[in-house]
């Protein structure tokens, strides 16, 4: 992802479709548009993004820390740290956000911070916290959000540590896969059996040097709902897709992602979403709307496409209302 002078991380994890409500997030369709929202300034209250069709799911960004004990530090807007009356405000909306039918979405990882897991121990161990902290999980924890707020998913989008660690993230998955199956100690009950997101934001250069799809790797060793690939910061990005050559050149290569997705992985199911810039600000390679479209409309026949994630909110408002544009035609 790209970043501003703030800290901000991403790790995504999501969720499947959701049935509770009128939720229009849907990975049996191709129209799907996913926001990252919380790492920028001037992006105005969560809750403004909830109130209309553009968006369909939102992911809170960042959790930017993980300590060695596997508790997220967070660095959401106002909302840090570990807690505290701003992410309480912010769980409210985040609550009044579902109502509306949009799915929100923790994202760990990103650019900056650190979060790189170095053990199975750890693994486990952060995949226990989020669910106690931001799931189903009922327990002493402190829920920074507050006590009854029950995110829809994570999403994973690592961009920092070494290879000897990636196995660890498919550690994490397996363990949040099983603590969404239990059926005791739960915040909400009704909400057994529920579907729960998890995702990963890999950059587009073949195989991602984090997530993969390399062996004990957790896009393919794990099961992910989707990916979202970043076609943006790197020469396999959207402008190759027009023949501009950035970042040392390439191909635009949706093709091989959508290919492989359904052949090598334990999920092979898997979603796969184009990961586009809101503004040149945002990412580099960014292509207006009308390019964006252009795109769009030559891989919608890949049948494991399942829409758009754009970063960032901020800089899509700054850009003309970019997500605006965007929405029009999917």
């Amino acid at each position: 992802m790209f970043f501003n002078i703030q800290t901000i991380v991403i790790f995504l994890f999501s969720v499947h479709f959701l049935s509770t409500g009128n939720c229009s997030f849907n990975l049996s369709k191709k129209t799907n548009f996913i926001v990252y929202w919380g790492a920028n300034v001037n992006q105005g209250q969560l809750f403004d993004y909830c109130h209309n069709n553009v968006y369909d799911a939102i992911i809170l960004a960042f959790a930017s820390s993980i300590n060695s004990d596997g508790i997220l530090e967070l660095t959401i807007d106002k909302c840090n740290g570990f807690g505290g009356q701003s992410c309480i405000k912010l769980g409210k909306q985040i609550q009044n956000c579902q109502k509306n039918g949009k799915l929100i979405v923790l994202s760990i990882g990103g650019a900056n911070g650190n979060y790189t897991i170095k053990s199975a121990i750890q693994a486990t161990q952060t995949a226990i916290h989020i669910w106690n902290q931001y799931l189903n999980g009922k327990s002493n924890e402190v829920r920074p959000f507050g006590p009854d707020v029950i995110l829809d998913g994570i999403d994973l989008d690592i961009e920092m540590g070494a290879p000897i660690y990636d196995k660890f993230y498919v550690t994490l998955v397996k363990k949040l896969r099983s603590l969404m199956k239990s059926k005791i100690n739960l915040i909400n009950k009704s909400f057994i059996g529920r579907n729960y997101l998890i995702s990963g934001a890999p950059q587009c250069f073949f195989p991602d040097a984090w997530l993969g799809p390399n062996p004990h790797t957790a896009i393919t060793n794990s099961d992910l709902d989707y990916v979202s690939v970043q076609f943006y910061n790197n020469g396999c990005g959207i402008q190759a897709f027009f023949g501009i050559q950035q970042f040392g050149g390439g191909t635009f290569n949706f093709q091989q992602w959508s290919e492989t997705l359904k052949r090598v992985l334990v999920n092979k199911k898997m979603k796969l979403f184009l990961g586009i810039p809101a503004s040149l600000d945002a990412g580099g390679g960014y292509q207006n709307a009308s390019r964006i479209k252009q795109i769009y409309q030559n891989i919608t026949h890949f049948n494991n496409l399942a829409g758009i994630m754009m970063y960032d909110a901020a800089y899509a408002i700054r850009n003309n209302h970019f997500g605006q544009q965007i929405r029009r035609f999917l």
